[in-house]
């Protein structure tokens, strides 16, 4: 048997016109685990029920997979958020879930990402902590670009300004939405620290 087998990501990014914000995770969940393809598909993870508590609106959980979708990318608008991953392509160990079997081999291009959608002013990376996470790739990836991304440390959301596709941009860590992440928080905690990193107009 093969212990690690390649995958490429498959949706890339999606960034609604005018987003202020751009949510980067590590990469999706094993195929197995998906109830709907896109970002953040596992029913488990706490990502959709942040962002639908942030909107005040209630996610049809019961939907076909294409309506689920089309409701998750108008939640986005409605929020002006975008979302992507670190991991273009990985290798992942044995089929398994968590980010600490994923292997990168090819990462996000992210600069190219804020160059094409000058309208992100934040970054919000959605993990930071164990051997695989979203800001330990961004770190990677920006050591390529030979930019430094010190990783700021200390009690969550933390934020540092990094001068990016020539503009400032924020970095906001915040926790990460997976079950075994999320469920030391309370939830009114997660929503608020996810708040944060919204643009303020769309919280209004």
């Amino acid at each position: 048997m093969e212990l690690y087998k390649e995958e490429t990501h498959p949706w890339k990014f999606h960034i609604p016109p005018g987003a202020g914000t751009l949510f980067i995770g590590t990469f999706p969940t094993a195929v197995h685990n998906w109830t709907f393809p896109f970002f953040y598909p596992n029913k488990a993870n706490y990502f959709w029920k942040i962002m639908s508590s942030i909107a005040a609106c209630n996610l049809n959980l019961q939907l076909a997979e294409a309506e689920a979708v089309a409701a998750r990318k108008f939640l986005l608008s409605g929020l002006r958020i975008g979302v992507t991953d670190m991991g273009s392509r990985v290798a992942r160990y044995k089929g398994l879930s968590g980010d600490e079997f994923l292997e990168v081999r090819e990462f996000m291009p992210v600069l190219e990402l804020l160059v094409n959608h000058p309208s992100v002013q934040t970054i919000a990376l959605t993990s930071s902590t164990g051997r695989v996470s979203a800001a330990l790739w961004f770190q990677a990836y920006l050591k390529q670009q030979q930019t430094t991304f010190a990783i700021p440390t200390g009690r969550k959301p933390q934020s540092v300004n990094l001068h990016l596709a020539r503009r400032s941009v924020r970095v906001v860590l915040v926790p990460s939405p997976s079950p075994r992440s999320a469920r030391r928080y309370v939830f009114e905690e997660l929503v608020a620290m996810y708040k944060e990193c919204l643009p303020l107009a769309s919280i209004a």
